[in-house]
């Protein structure tokens, strides 16, 4: 949730009068790294070899966690939030 939370202040974030959608922003609390669970940084050590059969078994959610889903001239969908 904490990075759709940072993606979605972001992009309701106006510069110039210093909001998030209209508010005056205080603290924004996340709970975990927006990274837990992705690629090499999962609970338990996934070898590298195995990575691309993560989205045949956890279909949308794996390709999205292992950052497959790009495609040649796009960046994986986290990525892109990550990074905004």
């Amino acid at each position: 949730g904490g990075l759709y939370v940072r993606y979605a202040a972001r992009l309701l974030y106006n510069p110039k009068t210093n909001t998030i959608a209209g508010l005056q922003p205080r603290t924004l609390l996340t709970l975990a790294s927006p990274h837990l669970g992705v690629r090499k940084f999962t609970w338990l050590p996934i070898p590298r070899p195995i990575h691309p059969l993560i989205p045949l078994l956890l279909r949308q959610t794996g390709s999205d966690l292992f950052l497959r889903d790009g495609r040649r001239r796009t960046a994986p969908l986290l990525l892109r939030m990550a990074t905004l």
